[in-house]
């Protein structure tokens, strides 16, 4: 039976209780009462706002003595923060633990007297890992039955399809409207059946529109010519370093020297200047070579402004094909459209047949398939021509 198994927030529970008060949130029928009384060391430390006389025990302050308190459901009560706040601010050792559905995180992230007095955790279904699935035939179980404790004990699944029904009807007719005021409840229903129909189901959204970047028509636009471009300043750098070989070189050097003796300290100053005589011979062919690598450099760089633009043409002509592609298209697809206006009133009048209608019903939507396909060549050629752009 799922009641009996272990849920996996009990250790969790029983730690955080020694800490502070614990509120165990989570969807209705998730199992939150029958973790939080087998929790429970004295059963009549259980109290539930749904039940009569626990309410007015939690009114009049009657509640209990037992060393730990449930509290289910409390958040139904106007005035449950300033309860929990005043019973947890005595400070007598009782450990408290509140259960309630998922309205208890909605009100969390509201003005929370209670900060610092809690820790929220939340229960899910069961898991694979609870219920000790190891095989396919457990894993379609679960998934035919859900996670959920009754339908899973009943181990039917009409059972579980009952149970949901009855499931979305309290969520919607009592979960949603305590919360939040809905004129028709009727199409929140609806949108919870559809969303479930949903499920799985692909995104049917149309993809987002493929806008081609303008082109100023300077070469450094392009991303290759500003890479080439920065290997000529590389280069250039390479002949200030070659030419550095070729200029005088000077320095200054003082040293102080400090005696025992007052007025014995010294100064000594030392000046070096070097003039490269054979730099000529020895430096030259760095400096030829530098600029070699610079010519080189420029030639890359004109090299990619030609590819570059030259690719973006070609792929320009390749958008302009598939624009005129897809008006050409679309005028047939006008033109069929006539002439099936023309045919289904030759129809209508008794004196002609219906095949012609059905084979301009396939022609147009032959013809829309190739405009699909023209339109996914003009937007794969204004990808790659956005991608040839450098960003600004």
């Amino acid at each position: 039976m799922a009641e009996l198994l272990r849920r996996y927030l009990a250790d969790q529970i029983r730690t955080d209780l020694d800490r502070k008060m614990v509120f165990v949130s989570g969807p209705r029928q998730v199992g939150k009462t029958t973790l939080a009384r087998g929790l429970l060391p004295d059963p009549a430390g259980y109290l539930s706002w749904d039940i009569p006389d626990h309410r007015d025990a939690i009114l009049r302050g009657r509640l209990p003595n037992a060393p730990m308190l449930v509290f289910d459901e409390l958040h139904k009560f106007q005035g449950w923060r300033g309860f929990l706040k005043g019973l947890y601010d005595r400070h007598d050792g009782t450990r408290i633990l509140v259960t309630g559905s998922g309205r208890l995180d909605y009100y969390r992230y509201g003005d929370d007297s209670l900060q610092g007095r809690y820790h929220l955790l939340r229960l899910h279904p069961l898991s694979v890992a609870e219920l000790g699935v190891e095989d396919a035939g457990g894993l379609d179980r679960l998934l035919d039955l859900g996670g959920f404790p009754e339908p899973w004990t009943s181990d039917s699944r009409d059972a579980a399809k009952r149970w949901s029904r009855e499931y979305r009807m309290r969520m919607v007719e009592e979960d949603i409207r305590d919360m939040e005021e809905v004129a028709d409840i009727s199409a929140i229903e609806l949108l919870a059946v559809r969303l479930t129909d949903l499920v799985g189901e692909a995104v049917a959204a149309p993809p987002p529109p493929v806008s081609l970047e303008a082109w100023s028509g300077e070469a450094d636009a392009f991303h290759a010519v500003r890479v080439a471009r920065a290997g000529v300043s590389v280069a250039e750098a390479g002949i200030d370093r070659a030419e550095a070989a070729w200029r005088p070189n000077w320095g200054v050097q003082l040293t102080y020297q400090q005696r025992d003796h007052p007025g014995d300290d010294w100064v000594s100053a030392t000046a070096t200047f070097t003039v490269p005589f054979w730099a000529d011979g020895s430096q030259a062919p760095a400096l030829r070579a530098a600029e070699a690598e610079r010519e080189a450099a420029r030639s890359r760089v004109m090299a990619a402004a030609r590819r570059a633009s030259a690719r973006y043409l070609a792929l320009d002509a390749t958008r302009a094909a598939a624009e005129a592609g897809i008006a050409i298209l679309e005028e047939k697809i006008d033109a069929i459209r006539d002439q099936i206006a023309a045919q289904l009133t030759t129809y209508e009048s008794g004196t002609g047949d219906y095949s012609p209608i059905l084979g301009g019903d396939i022609a147009v939507l032959q013809l829309q398939g190739q405009i699909v396909d023209e339109q996914a060549g003009r937007d794969r050629a204004v990808v790659r021509m956005n991608a040839l752009l450098a960003g600004p």
